[in-house]
């Protein structure tokens, strides 16, 4: 049986983020899918960015994130907290979340 290496744990601080409240995620057959109510645009998000909005609509912090996600992937901490950074950044670029 594979063991994993032992991952160190991350602090729980740092930024939060929120989910627009006009923002609606909905899973369909084909994926998952951001509708922004307020201008009718549509946004397909991957698995990995999937999640990360799972976690940002838990009011979850970035470092929280990195954390639950070291455990979910087959990852460093650094390639993890750099996807979570851009995901984050291009949602709240298209106005879909914003810093809590």
């Amino acid at each position: 049986m594979g063991m994993r290496p032992e991952r160190r744990r991350v602090s729980v601080s740092g930024p939060r983020y929120r989910a627009k409240a006009d923002v609606l995620g909905q899973e369909t057959s084909d994926g998952f899918l951001l509708c922004d109510a307020s201008t009718q645009d549509i946004f397909e998000l991957n698995e990995t960015a999937r999640r990360i909005w799972e976690l940002v609509v838990e009011e979850t912090t970035v470092d929280r994130m990195v954390e639950i996600l070291m455990d979910e992937y087959d990852a460093t901490e650094e390639q993890i907290r750099e996807s979570v950074v851009e995901t984050i950044e291009e949602l709240v670029d298209q106005g879909l979340v914003v810093k809590s």
